[in-house]
């Protein structure tokens, strides 16, 4: 079943990385590796668990994991502040397996046999592809903060980590929500036709995520501060970062105008926009860490490309349904 094929890669790349890690001679590097093979090889097993609830519409049983995950993600920084590196890669670790576990005794569906079928194999790549490379490209643009810190400063990398850990926090509960929305919207569009029907649901779900991660922002801007500077002091000059990480988390939670144009197939209009993303995602943080402390510059840069990304999404889906319908 679908659980021993996860079990089993996870302890094939296991494997493979502890055979090449006994190449290796620096032990951070030798336990990083090898947590990072456990990590994916658990998240295998991980991802069907929550397609499964996906399938099922068990919306509330994936937030109540997901809120549980921000908490762990949050109390085990200490973990961090105590071990440092080892502590981080650790945690990683701990989250993934502890997450997994509680996803396997709540997840509505746990024996779903794997089964070969070519023509859905077929459809499977037809559309997966498109998605996937344009989805690639989107990730190239919003993760670029971290490759501009190396090209400046590579010290800073290390001081910006606040930022990055707060910004994947607040994306968790979009995440689990995407579940639930992404799916809604397809099956909308097949009963109705109308594409209008998914700019509906874009742009109200859109302002909804927005508003609820507002009161978030406004909590974590202040105790982020007193946080930093009482238990990790070594990382205060990423305050402001972690604090603008706030910020551009709160955006991007609201990128549903994305899952609209996926619903939608809207294949070559997301690879253009993954496209201008790349490339303005670059563009900004490189000439804003130009003019201003690189921590600054791609923090700001980050958050103006999201902005883009959420607006351009959202009038695509709009145009679209403006000027057709399904057949």
């Amino acid at each position: 079943n679908t659980k021993l094929i996860s079990i089993l890669a996870a302890f094939l790349l296991f494997i493979g990385t502890l055979i090449s890690s006994l190449f290796i001679d620096n032990f951070q590097l030798k336990s990083g590796i090898i947590v990072i093979s456990l990590v994916t090889g658990i998240g295998f097993y991980r991802n069907y668990l929550l397609e499964t609830c996906r399938a099922t519409g068990a919306l509330m049983t994936l937030l109540k994991i997901q809120g549980f995950e921000i908490i762990l993600m949050i109390f085990s920084l200490i973990v961090v502040y105590k071990f440092q590196f080892q502590g981080m890669i650790y945690r990683a670790l701990g989250i993934m397996i502890i997450v997994t576990i509680l996803l396997n005794y709540l997840a509505p569906m746990k024996k779903v046999s794997p089964r070969w079928n070519r023509d859905t194999f077929l459809i499977l790549l037809k559309t997966g592809f498109p998605l996937y490379m344009s989805s690639y490209l989107l990730l190239i643009g919003t993760t670029t903060d971290r490759l501009i810190l190396v090209q400046f400063d590579t010290e800073k990398l290390g001081v910006y980590s606040p930022a990055l850990m707060i910004f994947a926090a607040f994306q968790l509960i979009p995440n689990a929500l995407s579940q639930y929305l992404s799916p809604k919207m397809s099956f909308m569009l097949g009963e109705t036709k109308n594409i209008k029907d998914v700019w509906e649901i874009s742009w109200k779900s859109s302002i909804i995520l927005f508003l609820i991660s507002l009161p978030l922002v406004g909590i974590a801007w202040f105790i982020i501060p007193f946080a930093i500077n009482q238990f990790f002091p070594e990382y205060s000059d990423g305050i402001v970062a972690a604090q603008i990480a706030c910020i551009t988390g709160a955006v991007a939670s609201s990128a549903t105008g994305w899952m609209g144009m996926q619903s939608i197939k809207a294949f070559k209009a997301m690879f253009i926009i993954g496209f201008f993303i790349m490339i303005i995602g670059y563009g900004f943080s490189w000439a804003l860490s130009s003019l201003m402390d690189p921590l600054l510059g791609v923090s700001l840069g980050k958050l103006a490309t999201y902005i883009l990304f959420i607006i351009s999404s959202l009038l695509t889906v709009r145009f679209i349904a403006n000027k057709k319908y399904l057949p």
